[in-house]
């Protein structure tokens, strides 16, 4: 395996029009989307391929570890069986190990290019920052972003 970025790979390529085709990438976020590749561009929502960004193996292991665990713990949401409620309550909460994995791949990749995190919501979009609880949220259109944490909602 030459490609570093093997783990991030989808096993299917993603179909064009959900690839960022933006001529500069200027800001992603992580988010879980059944895919293999958590990284989405800012502007246009679409899949960024790794290789657009080339960072870092340690940055590599970082988001494919986030990403495995987060899909695990989002299948058994999907599941809507006994696990659902815990499942939920570990994607809503500031103090899960899945969030704190996911803040620190948000910060491994933002050494390479702004970086944000898409937090769990379900149903009523909340209306502050899960971890700080401020309501100054930028963006006209969602996801809206709190500066402070990097947190997309």
């Amino acid at each position: 395996m030459n490609d570093p970025y093997f783990k991030l790979k989808p096993r299917e390529p993603t179909p064009s029009d959900e690839c960022c085709s933006c001529s500069q990438l200027t800001a992603v976020y992580l988010a879980h989307k059944l895919s293999d590749n958590p990284i989405h561009c800012m502007t246009c929502r679409g899949e960024v391929a790794p290789e657009r960004i080339g960072f870092d193996d340690a940055t590599t292991e970082s988001l494919a570890r986030w990403n495995d665990v987060y899909s695990a713990i989002y299948s058994l949401w999907l599941a809507s069986g006994s696990y659902e409620s815990w499942a939920e309550s570990e994607l809503r909460s500031k103090d899960s190990e899945v969030n704190r994995l996911g803040m620190q791949a948000r910060e491994a990749l933002s050494r390479f290019v702004p970086t944000s995190y898409l937090w769990f919501w379900q149903e009523d979009r909340p209306t502050s920052c899960p971890l700080c609880g401020s309501t100054t949220l930028v963006g006209s259109q969602p996801p809206l972003l709190c500066e402070k944490c990097s947190i997309c909602i």
